[in-house]
């Protein structure tokens, strides 16, 4: 039996009588427990706040918590709180707990392309011009080994190509891809850079919300889509 199940227990036999309100003295709630507080619940407010029950560590929150009951109007000065019945019963609680379609966000896209990649008289990659601007990017590389794809994301777009051109000795990633594009380049290859366009399917769309690329959230959310429509295509992707 945990420390906290006597209220708990208390809790709820509360509300079975269809009390919704307990003011409550601390010595009253050591009554219940047959033992005293800890010495936080009488220094910290902090001791009595509402948490999830599910992901708490604290075992006295998951007590009123699970029976349905909530703290407020907590004064460790004069050692009193009062405990709220949460208003739903059971039915309500039922149709919480069952799961319903959720409505989501239909993204639309299309790639701008922007380009070729080449190699420079120093054999290093050479982009094409490129904006100090957030996006979402796409490269096709095609060699002799077929066509491979990598999408990513940024917030300057032309940092991000030079981190290609001049990969960190932390960048590994960078180093991959710089790798696999000279090589490319090397033998004849193709590589080429298109970017993201937030669109929608027809100009007669109306949307009650405004997705901005400006927005990192946003950014991944387009970038994700798109590496999994590439799985969908069956496309060979560096990404992985």
């Amino acid at each position: 039996m945990g420390k906290y199940d006597p209220l708990q227990a208390h809790l709820q036999s509360l509300k079975a009588n269809g009390q919704r309100e307990w003011h409550a003295k601390f010595r009253q709630i050591e009554r219940i427990l047959g033992q005293s507080l800890p010495p936080s619940a009488r220094k910290f407010p902090e001791w009595w706040a509402n948490e999830n029950p599910n992901t708490t560590a604290k075992s006295q929150c998951r007590a009123w918590a699970l029976a349905g009951w909530k703290t407020a109007n907590i004064d460790v000065q004069n050692q009193t709180l009062s405990f709220f019945a949460n208003r739903q019963d059971g039915k309500s609680q039922d149709r919480q707990n069952q799961s319903f379609p959720v409505e989501t966000l239909s993204l639309y896209y299309r790639w701008i392309a922007m380009g070729s990649a080449c190699l420079d008289h120093k054999g290093r990659i050479q982009f094409p011009k490129s904006a100090d601007r957030p996006a979402i990017y796409r490269l096709t590389i095609k060699n002799k080994d077929g066509v491979q794809v990598y999408i990513g994301e940024t917030d300057n777009l032309r940092r991000r190509l030079q981190g290609y051109r001049t990969p960190g000795p932390t960048q590994p990633t960078n180093k991959r891809l710089q790798a696999v594009m000279v090589d490319t380049l090397c033998h004849q290859g193709v590589v080429h850079i298109d970017c993201l366009d937030i669109c929608h399917p027809s100009e007669n769309t109306q949307t009650d919300y405004q997705l901005s690329i400006e927005s990192r959230f946003v950014r991944c959310l387009y970038e994700n889509a798109a590496i999994i429509k590439c799985l969908q295509n069956g496309d060979r992707l560096l990404n992985l």
